[in-house]
C-alpha cells in the first residue's frame, strides 16, 4: 500500500519506529516504519508488538488512531491521521486543560487497574476537537513507577520544561536523572494541586 502513497514529511522518531505524514488517494494517513533499534532495556520493538498493543488498547475508552493497514514482512503500519496539536505544544501556549485532564484520567485509571501502563509523555498525545488522542500504540505491563500519577502527570504540568524541550529535544531540563527517566516533580505548582484535588474523589485513593 505504501507504494501508492506520497510521503509528505517526517513527523518524529520514537522508541519503536519513525512516523511520516503520507497522502494516499486524497486522504492523509500516518505511516510508521519500525526501525528495530534496541531500547535502553535491550528490547527491540516489532510490528507484532504494535499490533498486539493496538488490539489491547481497543478494549478501553481511549481515543486512538484507527489501524488502516500493516505489512508484517516490510515491518510497517498505516493508521489514521489526527490533525491537531500535540499536548507538549499545547501546554506551552495555553492554560492547562484541567477538565480534559480529569476526564482522561478516569480512562487511565481504568487501564492501570487492568494491569497496563501507556506512555504518558506529552508528545504521544494530540488535542483535537476538544478531545485528547493517544497517537502511539505503546502499552506495557503496569508498574507503579510509570503510572500516570507517579510519572506522566509531572510532564503534563511542566510548561517551562517543554518550551525548552521543543527547541532542542534534550530532556535534561524535564528529568531529575537523564538516565532513569524520572521527571521533575511539580508538587509546588498551584495548578497541579488544584488538579489533584479534582481527581481525589474516591475514598482511599493513593496520590503519589
Amino acid at each position: 500500500m505504501i507504494n501508492q502513497c506520497e510521503i509528505l514529511k517526517h513527523l518524529g522518531s520514537g522508541k519503536s519506529g519513525d512516523s511520516y505524514l503520507i497522502l494516499c488517494d486524497g486522504t492523509y494517513y500516518v505511516y510508521k516504519k519500525m526501525h528495530h533499534k534496541p531500547f535502553i532495556n535491550g528490547h527491540t520493538f516489532t510490528i507484532e508488538d504494535e499490533l498486539n498493543s493496538y488490539h489491547i488498547l481497543k478494549q478501553f475508552s481511549l481515543n486512538i488512531p484507527t489501524l488502516i493497514y500493516y505489512d508484517l514482512k516490510a515491518s510497517y503500519l498505516i493508521k489514521s491521521y489526527i490533525e491537531g496539536v500535540t499536548l507538549a505544544e499545547f501546554i506551552t501556549k495555553n492554560p492547562y486543560p484541567l477538565a480534559l485532564y480529569q476526564q482522561t484520567y478516569a480512562t487511565f485509571k481504568h487501564i492501570e487497574k487492568k494491569g497496563f501502563n501507556i506512555d504518558y509523555f506529552p508528545t504521544n498525545f494530540i488535542i483535537a476537537n476538544n478531545k485528547l488522542y493517544y497517537i502511539d500504540y505503546e502499552i506495557n505491563p503496569y508498574q507503579p513507577t510509570w503510572s500516570f500519577l507517579s510519572w506522566g502527570i509531572h510532564y503534563w504540568f511542566n510548561r517551562k520544561g517543554f518550551i525548552r524541550y521543543l527547541k532542542d529535544h534534550s530532556q535534561d531540563h524535564i528529568l531529575l536523572n537523564h538516565h532513569d527517566g524520572i521527571p521533575i516533580k511539580m508538587h509546588h505548582k498551584k495548578v497541579y494541586q488544584i488538579f489533584m484535588s479534582m481527581i481525589h474523589t474516591e475514598k482511599g485513593e493513593q496520590i503519589t
